[in-house]
């Protein structure tokens, strides 16, 4: 080993310069006549050196290796001294520390003396450091080898430092309580540290924290979370401790603690070695989002929580709330909690849990909730669908529109357009039209008092929640709802949906100073309350502003003519009640979208001719009612086009009209009809899509469809009634856009070739012409209609069609064809088989038929 010199550096400088003096030329080459070998020198640093030491410093220290750029070795060799200057490497400053390594040496074969060394700068202009040996250090060159010499040096030592940051849960700290906020918001922190041996200190400055949440060794299955940062730093070696830290996210700053609050967070740094250092960050206890983690427990407790089991489709199934396997400022992080960018509570979604019992006093101490769902009406039918399960960046508009509207799209409205025929729907998509909406709920799947949780009350602490927005109550056994619900000032959704055991309405929604939308559908035991209480809405606070009413499966027998005083509901469902009569709401009320189906309707009342404000509407339907007559409450000249109004299947024997009707999509299926309603069309009704099928329509003439806007025709239905033919002008030039018809189940005996004749016909259905005896009428073949450019489906199933001629060859265009049940017919399918082969036509018939030409085919 090697001892610290004492001696003066200026004694070591003066006998290097005399032993350089000595040797002369470094570069004499007839100093190397023999074989050669290679030399490698290596610097480090003696603090953080393993091995036995080679060489030693003269008693001056470095900053940092990094510094020497080059370094002039003396060496002696048969007592003769040379010397020889190499540069020095580093990958950076950083692996400097590690060490330098020079270029490699050639020198003859023999053994070599280390007598001392110098480091040189870049400006080369003074040694910047001298060492010497402090024993004898030799090292033998063997010919074509290569001898590694290490070289020590005086320098500071320094280790890297990779911080972490924990978490340090106290209890209130006073007036000085830091504004609550998530630990996973921390985006980036600074941190000072401090030398305790020199008293130095070091601030690290902006760096990357990365959010990380995993298992700790606290047992198994416990979960903890840190903040990671992966950004190394370089300190002096020694031992520290951190002064204070600031904590930012993206955009301010959430905390900032100093060693007061801190404490002992010390770590020791080691030279060329990475240290490992905690930074506490600081939860107070008593920090508000913290509060609300602790009264989820509470809630959770109270409402039977241990044996909470998810039975919806947005989280696994059988999952609870988990209090005992994590941190506390985690216990937020539950499904269908939702959490504002503070961690505060802003929603709560537990029906799906089945919680039991009376919603407690806790409640009211979330003072940041803005939704709370007791269950919803999707629960047992559509439980992937809700809205509330996750309020990701709270109550957006994009939210409540998708609320609001979700119990219309997918429980009340119903899209006519699904009575028509399959093929027919096919074509009016593929005219434009937009897609046909299946119905998702019927009838037998909505059950009265089918319950999914067993919440029997709610606290009147409730009343205390002065920014909640949403409310959802559904399919509980409660039997009362607290007064304070008209003390929600904020709460402008409120859901009552089957709570079969509420025995009274509940008046004091009209309280309620900013309700926009109110569900009390699937409450039929409430049906004689029903009207005084929808009259108590109207004149109450409630009544200026609600905008939508959905009170479906009630069984309502009568709703209060103070409807009209409604005068902001846009959406209302009555859907599956017992009306006989509506009353006008008046033309200050502008219905967007109405359902009246599945009723015993036999009047609409008007105000001067007015049902409702026409301005808004898009849909209205009445389907399912008795009424007799047509309602003369519309008018082909209001501004706006409806998208769709549905009379269908009622009892309405004829339509009489002075004023048509403004509507693209209208449906008469199913009634009583036994005239055509020809002043729709004189009237000048923009009608696109017209339903007559089902009704007892014996005759059209040439008068019937003419009007200004007959020519907007595109879907026509005229199935099921009596009609022998089409009058001659429903033809190209009065419906030229007609893009499909059916006239199935009536008693044509010829075909309409008046259709034909317009170019942009794709669909034509006339499957089972019957007389009034049940005979099969149509037994024609349409020669040559393959020679129709536009038709794409042809369906002739059902008749009596017999052997097609020969000579008709079928057109790979009309790639739909439906010949099934025509007993007697024979056809040959040569021209096509080729597209049946691949898939491009679909033949629709009996494998009994005579059908020819195709071996593709499955024959009997």
């Amino acid at each position: 080993m090697i001892s610290r010199l004492n001696n003066n550096r200026f004694f070591i400088l003066i006998s290097l310069v005399f032993t350089l003096v000595l040797i002369g030329c470094t570069d004499d080459k007839e100093v190397f006549q023999a074989d050669k070998g290679y030399v490698q020198f290596k610097v480090y640093k003696s603090e953080s050196y393993v091995k036995n030491e080679t060489s030693r410093a003269s008693g001056n220290v470095l900053d940092s290796l990094y510094e020497a750029n080059k370094v002039k070795v003396v060496l002696r060799s048969n007592d003769y001294d040379f010397s020889q200057t190499l540069m020095l490497h580093a990958y950076n400053e950083q692996s400097a520390e590690y060490g330098l390594r020079s270029d490699k040496l050639e020198l003859q074969t023999g053994e070599y003396t280390v007598v001392g060394f110098y480091l040189y700068d870049r400006a080369e202009k003074e040694p910047i450091f001298v060492g010497i040996p402090s024993e004898k250090t030799t090292f033998t060159i063997v010919s074509g080898g290569l001898v590694v010499q290490d070289l020590l040096v005086d320098a500071i030592g320094r280790g890297l430092v990779k911080f972490e940051l924990i978490k340090n849960i106290q209890a209130s700290r006073g007036a000085n309580d830091s504004e609550p906020y998530p630990f996973s918001d921390i985006n980036k922190v600074d941190i000072k540290i401090q030398n305790m041996d020199t008293k130095k200190t070091q601030e690290f400055k902006s760096l990357k924290v990365t959010y990380v949440e995993d298992f700790d060794d606290r047992g198994i299955g416990y979960r903890t979370s840190v903040g990671r940062i992966d950004t190394l730093v370089t300190a002096e070696a020694g031992n520290y401790k951190i002064l204070s830290y600031a904590a930012y996210n993206r955009t301010e700053l959430l905390q900032y603690f100093n060693d007061e609050v801190l404490g002992e967070a010390t770590f020791t740094v080691t030279d060329n070695k990475q240290t490992d250092a905690k930074v506490p960050v600081t939860i107070m206890e008593t920090a508000a989002n913290i509060k609300d983690y602790y009264n989820l427990r509470t809630l959770w407790e109270e409402l039977g929580g241990p044996n909470w089991s998810y039975v919806g489709e947005s989280y696994p199934k059988g999952t609870n709330w988990d209090f005992e396997n994590k941190d506390v400022d985690m216990w937020g992080n539950q499904p269908g909690v939702s959490l504002d960018k503070n961690g505060r509570v802003i929603g709560l979604s537990i029906g799906d849990f089945n919680p039991t019992g009376v919603v407690p006093d806790v409640i009211g101490e979330f003072t940041e909730l803005q939704s709370l769902a007791l269950g919803t009406h999707n629960d047992k039918l559509r439980p992937g669908e809700n809205p509330l399960a996750d309020l990701k960046g709270g109550l957006t508009p994009a939210v409540l529109e998708k609320l609001r509207s979700d119990y219309m799209d997918n429980f009340a409205l119903r899209d006519s357009r699904q009575d028509w025929d399959v093929q027919m729907q096919r074509c009016m998509v593929e005219s434009g039209q937009p897609a046909i909406k299946k119905s998702i709920v019927q009838p037998k799947d909505v059950i009265h008092g089918d319950m999914t949780n067993g919440i029997k009350g709610i606290s009147e602490a409730i009343g205390k929640l002065q920014k909640l927005e949403v409310l959802y109550i559904a399919n509980s056994p409660i039997a009362e709802l607290p007064q304070a619900l008209g003390d929600l000032e904020s709460c402008t959704d409120l859901e009552i949906y089957n709570c079969s055991r509420l025995t009274a309405f509940p008046d004091q929604l009209a309280r309620m100073k900013n309700l926009t939308q109110l569900n009390m559908a699937m409450n039929p035991q409430l049906a004689a309350a029903f009207p005084d209480g929808i009259k108590a809405l109207a004149e109450g606070d409630a009544g200026k502003t609600l905008q939508i009413l959905y009170l479906g499966y009630n069984n309502i027998a009568s709703l209060p003519k103070e409807v009209s005083d409604m005068k902001k509901l846009g959406k209302i469902d009555l859907i599956y009640n017992k009306l006989e009569e509506l009353p006008a709401f008046g033309k200050d009320v502008n219905l967007v979208q109405g359902t009246f189906d599945y009723n015993e309707i036999n009047t609409i009342n008007a105000d001067g001719g007015i049902f409702c404000g026409m301005d808004d509407v898009e849909s209205l339907s009445f389907s399912h009612n008795k009424l007799t007559a047509f309602p003369d409450i519309f008018d082909a000249k209001s501004i706006y086009i409806m998208a769709s109004i549905d009379f269908s299947y009622n009892e309405i024997t004829e339509v009489t009209t002075g004023k048509g009707i403004n509507t693209n999509n209208l449906s008469l299926a199913g009634n009583a009809l036994k005239t055509f309603p020809k002043d729709l069309f004189t009237a000048g009704s923009p009608l696109t899509v017209l339903n007559l099928s089902g009704n007892q329509i014996e005759e059209i003439t040439n008068d019937d469809i003419k009007g200004e806007k007959t020519y907007m025709m595109t879907s026509l239905d005229l199935s099921n009634n009596r009609l022998k033919k089409l009058p001659d002008d429903m033809n190209g030039t009065y419906m030229p856009h007609l893009y499909g018809i059916d006239i199935s189940g009536n008693q044509f005996s010829a075909f309409p070739w008046g259709l034909a004749n317009i170019s942009y016909l794709n669909t034509l259905i006339m499957r089972n012409q019957r007389d009034d005896d049940g005979n099969r009428v149509y037994k024609e073949w349409p020669t040559n209609i393959g020679n129709h450019k536009g038709l794409r489906a042809l369906l002739l199933g059902g008749n009596d069609i017999g052997k097609v001629p020969e000579t008709e060859r079928l057109s790979y265009l009309i790639n739909t064809l439906d010949v099934s049940d025509n007993p007697s017919i024979v056809l040959n399918v040569s021209s096509v088989c080729p597209y049946i082969k691949a898939g491009m036509y679909l033949l629709i018939y009996d494998t009994t038929q005579d059908i020819r030409g195709c071996d593709y085919l499955t024959l009997e």
